[in-house]
C-alpha cells in the first residue's frame, strides 16, 4: 500500500450478485431514530444506513461455507421527499447469508430477509421499534443470529441492546425469538447524533454455539458523549460442540531448523492457520482425510510438498514441514548523523548528514553479498555518498551498512519538505529491488504564540462543533464530529488565525489553547483548524475544509493541545470560538501554533571525499624479474565511499621480446597492501616506470582517484635513476589532470599469460 498503483482489488466473477429490493434511504442528515424524552428531535441517532455493517463473517461448516452480512433499511412508508420524513422512517436489520459447496466456486444467496415485526401498512405511519446498528453470525449448525440497537420515542424505550434469531433449518425471514440483552436507561442528547462506534456478533470458538454480542447503551445521568459497553451471550437450544479432530504440526527453515512464524498452513477442504512464534500450528476439523501444504509467500518460501493425513474424532494428526526458497531483504531502521554539520540530530537547510540503514533478512535462506545504492527525487537535495555493502545474513538477522550514506541539503532547500529516498538493494538471492523510507527535516523551528480576547464585537458562527472528548492527533486522524445538535441557527463569537506550511510536503502542527476568561461558566472556548479558510455559517459547514479539533474545552488556566497535517504549501486556520450563545465571551486566551520547520542554514555541503595514494617502495632494484610487494595503501579525507579499485600501467607490457628473461604477468595481488610489482625492465630501454590509479566510486559519479608510480630503473644511481624519475613524474602529473587515465605508449598490466618460475 506505500505505492497504490501496485496494488490491485479483483472483484470475484460472480460479484454483483443480485438481492431483493428493499428502500436504502433514511432522512436526510444525520438525525434519524426517535429516542424517548427528554431527547428531541435535534437529538435523533444516526442510521449509518449507507455502509453494511462490521463484519463479514466467514464460516467453513464440514464444507458448506458461509458469508453473512447485515444492513440497515427503511421499512416505513415513503410518500413524501426522495428521502423519507423522521416520521416516515423506521430503521431496521437486513441480513444475507451467501453459501458455496465447493472450494473456490460461486457464492449465491442463501437466505435475505428484513427483520421488522412491526412494520406498518402503508399508508400508515411507522409507530414500532427502531432496529439498527447491526451484526450477524453464524454457528457450526447453520443458526443465525442479528444484534442491533432499538429505539422509539415511547417512554422508556431507550437505546437498547438486543437480538433475534434464525433455525438452520428455516429460511425467508424467520427472525424469531427477538430478546433483549439490555433494558437502556437514557437518551443521548447533545452528541452530535452519533450513536457510538459499530458492534459486534462473533461465534466462541470452544463450542461453536454460543454467542457473543457487544453494544451500546446509555445510563442513567450524564447524557453527552457518555456511551457504555454491555456485552452478553446466547446460544440456540439443541446445538451442541461438533465432533472435532485436530491437525497440528511445526513448520521450521530446511537450511537452519529454526521455526517459522506466520506459515499459512492450508487444507484440501478450505480451512487454513498460520504457525505462531515456535512455528507450531494446531487446527480443529472434522474427522475425515485431508490433504496439508504449507506455504509463506510473504518470506518468499517456496510451497513445501503436500501430505495426506487422517483424522479421527477427538484424535489428532500431525504434519511437520520444512520451508525453503528465496531471501526477503527488507528495511529496517533509519538514522542519521549529522556531525558534519551542526550536530543537533536534525536535517536542516544547507547541511551535510550521514545516514544510517538496518536492512534484515525476513526470507526463507540466507543471503550473502549484499548491497544498497541510495538515490532521491527530493529538490535540493544532493546525494554525496551512495553505495555500501551489507554484512551477510542469516534468516530472521539484520545488519547495517558498513559505510555510512551521505547526502547534503542544498541552500534552496525547502525546509520543512520530507526528504524521499529509495534504497535499490542487490545481492546473491534477490535481483536488485527498491526499498523506500523518508526522512524529516528542519524540525523545532519556533512556535508562534496568539493572545486575544472574544468580545461581543467579534465575528459569528453559525452553531458550534460537537465536543466529543477525543483531541485529534497526527499519527490517526480523526473524523469530523459535525455541528452540535441544536446548536445551527445560533451564533457564537469567534477568532481565527492564518498560517502557512513553506514545506513541500506534510507538516504535523500542533495547537496549544490556554483560556484566562473571567466571565462564567467555566469551559467556554473551544478550537478547531481548517485548510484554506474556514466557513462560519451556515452550520451545515462546519466541516468543510477540517483538519482537526480540540475535543473538550480546557479548563480555566489549563491547556489542552491538538494536532493534525497540513499539506505542503497550504494555510491552515486555526480557529478559537465560545460554545456559548451570543452572550458567550472570554476576556483572555492564548494559542501556541508549532510545527513550523527551523529554516536555519547550517554547515555547508558535504566536504568532498580527497583520495591520496602512496606505495613504501617506489623504486625496484636490482632488474631480478622477483615480484615485490611495493606496500600500497591509501588513505582518504571527506565523504567517500569505502570501496577502492587498484589499476596498473606500465610503459612496458607484461611480455616484452626485448627484455631478456622476461617474466609475466608483471602486476600480481592488485589490490591495496598486497599489490606486487615485477622487478623487470628492457635491457636496452631507458627504465620502466609503472602507474598506479587508486580509485573509489559509488557508481553515481561521486568519488575520488589518486596516482602513484613505481619504476625500475636502468642502471644504479645517477643519470639512469634521474632520467626514469622524469618519466615517472611526468606519467603521474598527466594521469593527476586527466582523471585518472594513463599517457599514451602505456599498456595496462597484470592480464598477460604466466611465463616464468618467479610468481
Amino acid at each position: 500500500f506505500d505505492t497504490p498503483a501496485n496494488s490491485t482489488f479483483t472483484e470475484r466473477p460472480e460479484s454483483p450478485i443480485a438481492v431483493a429490493a428493499f428502500d436504502p434511504l433514511n432522512p436526510s442528515g444525520r438525525a434519524d431514530i426517535e429516542q424517548p424524552p427528554p431527547s428531541t428531535a435535534a437529538d435523533r441517532l444516526d442510521t449509518i444506513g449507507d455502509r453494511l455493517m462490521y463484519r463479514l463473517q466467514y464460516r467453513n461448516r464440514d464444507g458448506v461455507e458461509s458469508l453473512v452480512s447485515t444492513h440497515t433499511v427503511n421499512v416505513g412508508v415513503h410518500l413524501t421527499t426522495r428521502f423519507p420524513t423522521a416520521a416516515e422512517h423506521q430503521a431496521a436489520p437486513r441480513y444475507y447469508e451467501l453459501r458455496r459447496t465447493t472450494p473456490g466456486g460461486a457464492f449465491s444467496v442463501y437466505d435475505q430477509a428484513t427483520f421488522a415485526p412491526d412494520a406498518p401498512t402503508p399508508p400508515n405511519l411507522p409507530t414500532g421499534l427502531n432496529r439498527w446498528m447491526g451484526s450477524a453470525a453464524i454457528d457450526n449448525q447453520g443458526n443465525l443470529a442479528v444484534g442491533y440497537s432499538t429505539s422509539s420515542a415511547s417512554a422508556g424505550e431507550y437505546p437498547s441492546v438486543a437480538f433475534a434469531g434464525r433455525a438452520f433449518n428455516e429460511t425467508g425471514g424467520l427472525l424469531q425469538g427477538e430478546a433483549k440483552i439490555f433494558q437502556g436507561l437514557g437518551s443521548q442528547q447533545a452528541s452530535g447524533n452519533r450513536w457510538g462506534d459499530y458492534s459486534s456478533l462473533s461465534l466462541d470458538p470452544v463450542d461453536e454455539c454460543t454467542f457473543w454480542y457487544v453494544n451500546e447503551y446509555y445510563p442513567t445521568g450524564l447524557t453527552q458523549f457518555n456511551w457504555h459497553t454491555r456485552i452478553g451471550k446466547f446460544k440456540f437450544d439443541g446445538c451442541t460442540a461438533p465432533v472435532r479432530g485436530r491437525i497440528t504440526g511445526t513448520v521450521t527453515d530446511c537450511v537452519t531448523g529454526k521455526p517459522i512464524v506466520g506459515a499459512v498452513i492450508q487444507l484440501s477442504d478450505g480451512r487454513s492457520g498460520a504457525t505462531d512464534a515456535n512455528g507450531n500450528y494446531s487446527i480443529p476439523v472434522p474427522p475425515g482425510a485431508y490433504t496439508v501444504t504449507a506455504v509463506d509467500p510473504f518470506r518468499n518460501c517456496n510451497p513445501a510438498a503436500s501430505q495426506a493425513v487422517n483424522v479421527a474424532a477427538d484424535g489428532t494428526a500431525t504434519a511437520n514441514f520444512c520451508l525453503t526458497g528465496n531471501s526477503k531483504i527488507n528495511l529496517g531502521a533509519v538514522s542519521i548523523d549529522d556531525s558534519l554539520g551542526n550536530n543537533n540530530n536534525i536535517v536542516n537547510r544547507d547541511e551535510c548528514v550521514k545516514v544510517n540503514l538496518a536492512v534484515s533478512n525476513d526470507g526463507c535462506i540466507a543471503d550473502s553479498h549484499i548491497s544498497g545504492t541510495l538515490s532521491t527525487t527530493t529538490p535540493g537535495v544532493k546525494i554525496n555518498q551512495a553505495l555500501s555493502s551489507f554484512p551477510d545474513l542469516a534468516v530472521d538477522t539484520s545488519g547495517n551498512n558498513a559505510t555510512p550514506y551521505a547526502f547534503t541539503t542544498m541552500p534552496d532547500f525547502v525546509c520543512g519538505t520530507a526528504i524521499q529516498f529509495t534504497l535499490t538493494v542487490s545481492s546473491d538471492h534477490q535481483s536488485a529491488h527498491d526499498l523506500h523510507f523518508s526522512v524529516p527535516t528542519c524540525a523545532g523551528g519556533p512556535s508562534v504564540t496568539v493572545t486575544g480576547a472574544i468580545t461581543n464585537t467579534d465575528s459569528t458562527q453559525d452553531g458550534r462543533m460537537g465536543r466529543d472528548g477525543n483531541p485529534s492527533k497526527c499519527a490517526l486522524q480523526k473524523g469530523c464530529p459535525g455541528p452540535i445538535a441544536g446548536s445551527p441557527g445560533t451564533n457564537r463569537f469567534f477568532d481565527q488565525y492564518s498560517f502557512n506550511n513553506p514545506a513541500a510536503s506534510p507538516i504535523c502542527y500542533t495547537v496549544a489553547l490556554t483560556p484566562n476568561c473571567s466571565e462564567p461558566p467555566a469551559n467556554q472556548i473551544f478550537s478547531e483548524s481548517y485548510l484554506g479558510s474556514y466557513i462560519p455559517t451556515p452550520a451545515a459547514q462546519e466541516c468543510t475544509n477540517y483538519l482537526g479539533d480540540i475535543g473538550a474545552s480546557p479548563a480555566n488556566g489549563q491547556t489542552g493541545s491538538y494536532s493534525f497535517n497540513v499539506p505542503g504549501g497550504g494555510t491552515f486556520v486555526v480557529v478559537v470560538n465560545m460554545t456559548n450563545s451570543p452572550t458567550g465571551t472570554c476576556s483572555s486566551y492564548s494559542a501556541t501554533i508549532s510545527g513550523f520547520p527551523d529554516d536555519t542554514g547550517d554547515g555547508g555541503p558535504c566536504p568532498p571525499c580527497v583520495l591520496s595514494a602512496s606505495v613504501a617502495t617506489s623504486s625496484l632494484s636490482p632488474p631480478n624479474h622477483a615480484l615485490i610487494n611495493v606496500g600500497l595503501a591509501a588513505t582518504s579525507t571527506g565523504v567517500c565511499p569505502a570501496n577502492r579499485q587498484v589499476t596498473v600501467y606500465s610503459d612496458e607490457d607484461d611480455v616484452d621480446p626485448q627484455t631478456i628473461g622476461d617474466m609475466s604477468p608483471d602486476a600480481r595481488n592488485i589490490a591495496l597492501g598486497s599489490l606486487r610489482l615485477r622487478s623487470e625492465r628492457r635491457d636496452t630501454g631507458d627504465g620502466r616506470v609503472y602507474l598506479i590509479v587508486v580509485r573509489t566510486s559509488d557508481g553515481t559519479g561521486n568519488g575520488a582517484f589518486s596516482c602513484t608510480t613505481v619504476t625500475v630503473a636502468n642502471g644504479i644511481g645517477g643519470p639512469p635513476t634521474a632520467a626514469v624519475a622524469a618519466q615517472a613524474a611526468a606519467a603521474k602529473t598527466f594521469c593527476t589532470n586527466n582523471n585518472g587515465a594513463a599517457p599514451a605508449g602505456f599498456f595496462l598490466v597484470g592480464d598477460g599469460p604466466v611465463i616464468g618460475p618467479k610468481q
